[in-house]
């Protein structure tokens, strides 16, 4: 395939090895992967800038191979996580290396060695270690912010899992091996709008021509929303609430238009339920001018516990000024006091402090080490930790119908793989746009998950549940970080997350502070209580309201032409996801640490890989994000302008999460 990026998933080593072989087959030229279009304009050549640096193979953080300063070398590098070292191994071409070439990395039995069509080029000596993660691989990857791609084409891919030192591509036990030369060229129906570069046009803005409010068939991008609201020219003051009245201040911003067109309701709204609404009288108010109003809000009883949210909606009472009856043309939100307390079978939940719930008085779930695993379960679900590396990578719901007496139903997996701590996530067009180079200066928090040491791991049985604790820390990134579980005897978890970004030589952030895993992927169906109803940054919460909200996981995925982060929502109480019949999972903010929540349909390597939303692939998964705090989207006062610094995650900083997990 012609200079085509490759996701694979799991990863190479999701079982440990202590020393593995990766060969390689590359060509100067092969197909084009982007075929089967009959816009002749169209080229099926992917814009090419030439690269001081082309991977060939990369598993983050694990290892890599790759071609750097302008192909004169050759560099191979292995992550020993014994002692917290990268190895590099480098071969010098006497003036280049040129496509065909055959080349083998390989590594154990206390070597690394580079191999070009089958002679040995480089070698040294290296400390035993053992490899280990289920991160994806990509092959010839792309550079996105650079507009970089890998120029040549994938013959083939082979790793076998011993260190051969002759005859790569047919001795030892293969862990992956993929021949692209039998892979044929299918016609495809997906469109996608094509951009700068896709005419063969040079030089190229790439997909500046198309990053704006709406995509070329006029669907309104996230952006949209906080433009209207950024532009809404009718604003509301709260000037105070008493005995259930709440007063208000109207300031109509228009230069000729008065109010007496619109009309103004109310709703006010319980932990996101709406428990009453009404019209609110406004006066004709003048351009510019200010005026009062009155919502009566007697007939409700405030001191019911919870989250009390009063919103305004202004609409034309008529069609003026271009617009249809009832449309909303601003709304403003106050909150009216109260506090989201979580609850469990309409009770509030009582929960201790760091993860540690007070007793519920129910039979002890079942606790069993079996050397590697820790389970534990009861008759409803089951939940595993890989003591290797301390993560919860297994939540299972078994089944209890009424199907089970006979042996039949199957339990059903909601997760399933690793919750990851994570501080990355896909770059945007404004992270690109500022020139930054993020991906050069924050590549090391890429990998920081994967080369973070596991300090300490314990399982106890405590109270009427389980407590587990995993420490982490990596030594170049300074992060230190706990993640503290307690399983409940009826499956939920709660989750105790602390992570510090400790201080380094050179000042650095991160894009994210959170935690990543997957999920079952008949979960197609996203419902959260916190801001919305499209996605929010902590910098565009602005234009959201408090409320609970009800979206499709593809559907809250916005396709940008140009694939990149979306789906996140900030302050969220509660989220869960359905689908598929498969019982509700959700996740549940404890102690007021609310949190930001998105869902990717894919991988976030697929979504930094592909050039147009045609390129994403189907998976059988869904990522679920849960974030203390996301960087924000910049873009204050022009496209190249970063965040501001409080939208920004910088390192010295200590950021925390606790939430529940439980399946309904």
């Amino acid at each position: 395939m012609f200079r085509a990026s490759v996701v694979a998933t799991p990863g190479l080593f999701e079982k440990p090895v202590s020393q593995f072989t990766a060969a390689v087959k590359l060509a100067k030229d092969g197909f084009a992967t982007r075929v089967g279009y009959n816009d002749k304009r169209v080229s099926k050549r992917v814009p090419i800038e030439k690269a001081e640096t082309e991977t060939i193979a990369e598993q983050s953080g694990i290892f890599s191979l790759k071609f750097t300063n302008s192909r004169k070398t050759l560099e191979f590098s292995v992550f020993n996580n014994r002692n917290e070292k990268n190895y590099k191994l480098e071969a010098q071409a006497a003036e280049k290396f040129e496509l065909p070439i055959e080349i083998a990395a390989v590594a154990g039995r206390g070597k690394m060695a580079l191999y070009i069509d089958g002679k040995k080029v480089a070698e040294r000596e290296i400390p035993e270690f053992v490899l280990q993660s289920d991160s994806p691989f990509v092959l010839a990857a792309k550079d996105k912010e650079k507009y970089k791609v890998f120029d040549g084409a994938l013959v083939r891919w082979r790793v076998a899992d011993s260190a051969l030192d002759s005859d790569f591509f047919e001795k030892g036990n293969a862990i992956c091996d993929i021949d692209f030369s039998k892979f044929a060229e299918i016609p495809s129906d997906k469109t996608y709008f094509a951009v700068g570069g896709d005419f063969g046009d040079r030089p190229t803005d790439y997909a500046g021509c198309c990053d704006g409010l709406v995509t070329p068939d006029l669907r309104p991008s996230p952006e949209m929303t906080s433009v209207k609201k950024t532009h809404q020219n009718i604003h509301a003051k709260l000037l105070g609430f008493s005995e259930g009245v709440a007063r208000i201040e109207i300031f109509n911003e228009n230069f000729f238009v008065d109010l007496s067109k619109f009309k103004a309701d109310w709703t006010l709204t319980r932990n996101g339920e709406e428990i009453a609404s009404g019209s609110l009288p406004i006066a004709p108010t003048p351009p510019q001018g200010k005026s009062q109003a009155v919502a009566n809000l007697s007939g409700v009883d405030f001191k019911k516990s919870g989250e009390y949210a009063l919103r305004l909606s202004f609409k034309l009472a008529e069609d003026a000024y271009g617009f249809e009856r009832g449309e909303e043309t601003a709304w403003e939100q106050f909150e009216l006091g109260g506090k989201f307390v979580p609850e469990r079978d309409g009770k509030p939940l009582n929960v201790g402090t760091r993860g540690e719930a007070a007793s519920r008085h129910e039979e002890p779930p079942q606790f069993s080490d079996d050397g590697k695993t820790i389970t534990v379960s009861s008759e409803n679900f089951s939940v595993k930790f890989d003591k290797a590396t301390g993560w919860l990578f297994d939540y299972t719901r078994k089944n209890t119908g009424w199907l089970s007496v006979f042996g039949l139903g199957e339990d059903v997996r909601l997760i399933k793989s690793p919750m990851k701590m994570n501080f990355w996530r896909p770059r945007t067009n404004n992270d690109r746009g500022a020139k930054l180079k993020l991906g050069e200066k924050l590549a090391r928090w890429r990998v920081a998950t994967d080369r973070s040491k596991l300090t300490h791991f314990s399982a106890n049985e405590v109270l009427d549940g389980v407590q587990i604790i995993a420490n982490y820390f990596n030594f170049e990134c300074q992060l230190s970080a706990q993640i503290e579980y307690f399983v409940h005897p009826d499956g939920t978890i709660d989750v105790y997350a602390h992570f510090t970004l400790g201080q380094t030589k050179i000042p650095t952030e991160v894009f994210r502070a959170g935690l990543q895993f997957a999920v079952n992927n008949n979960f197609d169906t996203r419902e959260w209580y916190g801001l919305g109803p499209s996605e929010t940054y902590v910098d565009t919460v602005r234009s959201a309201w408090l409320g609970k909200f009800k979206r499709g996981v593809d559907e809250m995925f916005f396709k940008f032409v140009d694939p990149q982060e979306t789906s996140n929502v900030c302050g969220v109480r509660w989220a869960n996801l359905s689908g598929g019949g498969l019982p509700k999972l959700k996740f549940t903010a404890l102690q007021n640490h609310n949190f930001e929540f998105g869902v990717y349909p894919y991988l976030p390597e697929d979504i930094e890989q592909a050039r147009s939303t045609a390129q994403l692939p189907e998976r059988n998964f869904k990522i679920v994000n849960i974030s203390a705090k996301n960087r924000g989207l910049g873009g204050v006062t022009s496209w190249r302008t970063t965040p501001v610094d409080s939208a920004r995650l910088l390192s010295g900083q200590t950021y925390e999460m606790l939430f529940s997990i439980s399946a309904e």
